[in-house]
């Protein structure tokens, strides 16, 4: 025996009613799976080896910065309190001998003519030592980076043990003017510009 029951609304009312909450249940089922995937967490503890995986803190990842590439534009990351370092850094060195300095390069880096289309990002650079014989010759200058007419753009780099008579880290001449984001520079680098 079939039940029936009478709706206060026409037929055609409730097919259009079932097809807006099957679009508006779509849609909101669509944007909950777009957020999940747009979010990493981060913690000092996370396991994850994979940050594009460190989706919710059960699958927490410890590298920050691999969560932070692995998303697109708008995408979020969660992170706990804590301390976060780098995991790897590249160094350029100019210690080319058997570690004694009077053998090092002049120059890690030496630029000349270059644009800003250079772009250094990430880099630790060490070991320069420019110690040339010749007081007015520049290669007493710039251990780290000499960069003659050159604009080149340095972003999150370290200058670090590069010793020299002017800009043990970065010697500037002949209209360059490089451009510096989150770098770093430490004892004895140091930054000149002779124009």
């Amino acid at each position: 025996m079939k039940k029936h029951f009478t709706s206060l609304f026409p037929t055609h009312a409730v097919a259009a009613l079932r097809t807006r909450f099957l679009l508006l249940g779509c849609l909101l089922g669509f944007s909950l799976v777009v957020s999940a995937q747009t979010t990493r967490f981060v913690s000092t503890t996370g396991t994850n080896g994979n940050p594009a995986t460190a989706t919710s803190w059960a699958t927490a990842t410890a590298d920050l910065q691999g969560a932070i590439n692995s998303l697109s534009a708008g995408g979020e990351v969660r992170v706990t309190g804590g301390t976060y370092k780098p995991t790897t850094s590249t160094t350029l060195s100019g210690d080319i001998g058997t570690g004694d300095p009077g053998n090092n390069s002049y120059h890690v880096i030496s630029n000349s003519d270059i644009s800003s289309t250079a772009i250094l990002d990430g880099f630790v650079i060490t070991g320069g030592h420019a110690n040339y014989d010749d007081t007015i010759d520049f290669r007493n200058n710039g251990a780290g980076m000499l960069n003659t007419s050159s604009n080149p753009i340095l972003t999150n780099c370290s200058f670090t043990s590069n010793s020299a008579d002017s800009g043990g880290g970065v010697y500037n001449t002949i209209r360059s003017s490089p451009s510096l984001t989150h770098c770093l520079f430490s004892f004895p680098a140091k930054l000149s510009t002779l124009v």
